[in-house]
């Protein structure tokens, strides 16, 4: 799902961008008029604000579009997480129970001391990684049978290395899917960076673009649409959200129609 810092920023931007066809094409004849007989030769041509302005608004339009893209690389990676974490929950909950089993097994069988020479100690964690480090342990110290005391009842019998084998197999299951966590962790990494360093970029381009247009609709006397899109700078990249949620901000009002008389 797209992030909201991403589309309120796109919202920010296309309120921007569209000023370019809009009301940007009628104040350039305006500040013509005002400011053209100022120059200091007659004959000196005005400046190109149209081509300028064009430049200025397709950086805009390329910054936003990488921002955008980034967005969506990263939510992708995201969503590549959910399958492994469940199957990292599922080889957990099976490792835990087959691990209290053992334990349970191995007090009864062969008294408490047993079970701590074994390595348990306190509650059976539930943490994966805990977990995996703790049944990786006790396998290891269970390869070696004959350090069990003798069972507690006559003729009791078992064979720890199928059961080593068991926990073994569901525990390299469990280390698969970590594995993978940290792997899919370090891919959002860097994909996280990748649309930081957009959003980075494309802030300061918005707060340049907003803060000369501003200045160029106040240079026309167009302060009510200088006012509406001057950057607020606890909102970076992004314009107030009153004015985003405007009918429709950047249309002209029409003139009242001419009553015949």
């Amino acid at each position: 799902m797209p992030s909201k810092m991403v589309t309120d920023r796109q919202k920010s931007a296309n309120y921007l961008l569209a000023l370019e066809f809009t009301q940007i094409p009628q104040i350039l004849p305006e500040l013509e008029a005002l400011y053209a007989p100022a120059l200091a030769e007659p004959d000196t041509p005005f400046p190109d604000l149209t081509s300028f302005v064009h430049a200025l608004m397709n950086t805009l339009r390329r910054d936003i579009a990488a921002v955008v893209t980034t967005d969506v690389d990263h939510e992708a990676e995201l969503l590549d997480d959910p399958p492994h974490r469940d199957l990292r929950d599922q080889f957990t909950d099976d490792l835990h129970g087959r691990t209290v089993t053992l334990r349970d097994l191995i007090r009864s069988a062969y008294g408490p001391t047993a079970v701590r020479d074994l390595g348990f100690s306190g509650e059976t964690p539930r943490d994966p990684v805990v977990l995996s480090r703790l049944v990786t342990d006790v396998c290891r110290r269970l390869q070696n049978p004959a350090s069990l005391p003798a069972p507690r009842f006559p003729g009791f019998t078992w064979d720890p290395a199928s059961t080593v084998q068991d926990l073994e197999a569901t525990n390299t299951k469990l280390q698969l899917q970590l594995d993978r966590l940290q792997l899919e962790a370090r891919e959002a990494q860097v994909t996280q960076t990748a649309k930081n360093a957009a959003l980075a970029t494309y802030d300061a381009t918005f707060s340049r673009v907003a803060n000369f247009l501003s200045a160029l609709f106040t240079l026309a006397g167009a302060d009510d649409l200088a006012s509406r899109i001057r950057p607020v700078p606890s909102r970076p990249g992004r314009l107030d959200p009153s004015v985003l949620n405007e009918a429709d901000p950047i249309t002209p009002t029409p003139p009242e129609p001419v009553t015949p008389a």
